[in-house]
């Protein structure tokens, strides 16, 4: 890999050691993040070609998401190589299972509404200007030309005033009803302070004590006045799957314990992915090779010895997602 350069986009970066085996990138495409030194020395052969195709466009846009996210201070999201359940690093895949990219024209001008507000900083009226070879992942677009057209299109939706194209970038001030459209994002995910727990209530499990367990870890998460919901032996108007998918429309997190694998758990999940509602996948470490290939090699499930390390573990993840 060329000194200098980006390990995952190969443009020109600021890159520093850290005190650990750490590489500090600062990239104007990727944003800022961190790499494992086995992931920055391997990023020109085997790392690359793992995320070549769609993957590279949906980790460029994941990590330079993150970075505006990120709190002054905090800790960089770190990128490794090896998965072995390292609290340190995720892997490209590990990252990617907790980030919602969007699929589609409609989606990716909705990411571009929320990162385009963190970019204005409460400055309503501002010229905003992207540059399409740099700013391309700030909507998942996967080349400098599909931002252009994205871009033409939100223009043509009335969502820009004063609109100047040119073979380079973009200058806009977002119109009144772009910001309307970014209110109503709001709406739909950030303000809701639900979190749905899908799990077996069956009798025969014996699960209740586990979900008792993940509802206090969402209780403890501190500042957020987070609600756990739980549906169990109450008697609804609805059916108990209308209930519940009526539920995790309304909630900003759904907790999916794969214990037991109950098929309305695997129903649920699938129905929180679809509608876009962001997800936690755990299981209790004796059931995991009950899981099928498909679910341990495509997504991150966090496993749990017992109903201390549940509530820990439930609170942590939460707190990192909504940081």
């Amino acid at each position: 890999m060329k000194k200098n350069t980006c390990p995952i986009c190969g443009e020109k970066a600021q890159i520093k050691p850290t005190n650990g085996s750490l590489f500090r990138i600062e990239c104007d495409r990727c944003g800022l993040f961190l790499v494992t030194s086995i992931f920055f020395y391997g990023a020109e052969s085997s790392n690359l070609a793992s995320i070549a195709g769609q993957n590279k466009y949906a980790l460029q846009g994941a990590l330079r998401e993150v970075s505006l996210r990120r709190k002054i201070g905090s800790t960089p999201v770190t990128i490794g190589v090896d998965s072995a359940d390292s609290k340190e690093h995720l892997t490209v895949s590990e990252f990617l299972t907790n980030v919602i990219v969007p699929e589609n024209p409609p989606q990716k001008i909705d990411k571009l509404f929320k990162n385009l507000e963190l970019l204005s900083k409460g400055e309503f009226g501002k010229i905003n200007t992207l540059t399409y070879l740099k700013d391309y992942p700030l909507a998942y677009c996967k080349d400098a030309d599909e931002l252009s057209w994205i871009l033409n299109e939100m223009n043509d939706l009335g969502y820009f005033a004063n609109f100047n194209l040119s073979n380079i970038n973009a200058s806009f001030v977002l119109s009144m009803k772009a910001w309307q459209r970014i209110e109503e994002l709001k709406i739909f995910d950030s303000n809701s302070n639900q979190v749905f727990i899908a799990c077996t209530m069956k009798p025969e499990h014996k699960h209740n004590s586990f979900a008792k367990a993940i509802s206090r870890g969402i209780d403890s998460v501190e500042g957020f006045n987070l609600k756990a919901i739980l549906i169990n032996e109450k008697n609804y108007p609805e059916t108990i799957m209308e209930k519940a998918l009526g539920e995790i429309k309304r909630s900003r997190f759904v907790v999916v314990d794969l214990t037991w694998l109950s098929n309305s758990v695997f129903f649920e999940a699938g129905f929180c992915k679809g509608r876009g509602v962001e997800f936690i996948f755990v299981i209790k470490e004796d059931q995991w090779t009950q899981l099928g290939e498909f679910y341990t090699k495509s997504y991150l499930i966090r496993k749990y010895k017992n109903e201390s390390e549940l509530e820990k573990l439930i609170k942590t993840i939460i707190e990192e997602r909504i940081s």
